[in-house]
């Protein structure tokens, strides 16, 4: 029988806050004609954790300083999908309505942690909280959104592109996504 990992995400937010940091950085920082984005990106709201616990296992953090929009969305996220039973906000996104992707979970013997992340573009917010995952269960970026997809989740379409800037660290099987690094050569 596979032993329950338990992971203590408030320990665990200096590292969590450092690797939002870094990918933050990384994304903005793309030149734009790969990345195009006329929005002024200021930071990143995030909630990483085992939101099942009964003892509160999870870490909530800002990145830098996100919007005010930013703050309410990440929460938005992540309640909307666990209510609905979902591994992916994507799952009940309707942009008209402002229900954006960018929250995602897994199950991991019989755990279920999930990540949400705004401030960016929802595939990159996406992206943020499946790194926030890989780094936590030490488990590669796909093994991630396997999981994810195994359970019904759904992923942005980019992370399947192989022309897209996050195709690359998306589908990684090294547990390097703790190291932000240059999405392009």
């Amino acid at each position: 029988m596979l032993e329950i990992l338990r992971i203590d995400f408030q320990a665990k937010k200096p590292e969590l806050m450092s690797i939002g940091i870094g990918w933050f950085q990384a994304i903005i920082g793309l030149p734009e004609h790969i990345r195009h984005d006329k929005k002024v990106r200021t930071g990143l709201r995030c909630e990483v954790g085992d939101m099942e616990a009964d003892d509160r296992n999870f870490a909530v953090f800002s990145v830098l300083k996100p919007s005010e929009y930013a703050l309410h969305f990440a929460p938005e996220k992540v309640t909307r999908m666990n209510l609905l039973g979902d591994f992916s906000s994507q799952n009940s996104a309707v942009e008209k309505k402002l229900r954006f992707p960018g929250a995602v979970a897994v199950m991991i013997n019989k755990v279920k942690y999930s990540a949400t992340t705004s401030g960016l573009y929802s595939e990159e917010d996406a992206f943020v909280s499946v790194m926030y995952l890989s780094c936590s269960l030490q488990l590669s970026p796909r093994a991630i959104c396997q999981n994810i997809r195994e359970h019904g989740g759904q992923l942005p379409d980019c992370f399947f592109d192989p022309s897209h800037y996050l195709y690359h660290a998306v589908n990684s099987e090294s547990i390097d996504g703790c190291i932000p690094r240059h999405l392009v050569a």
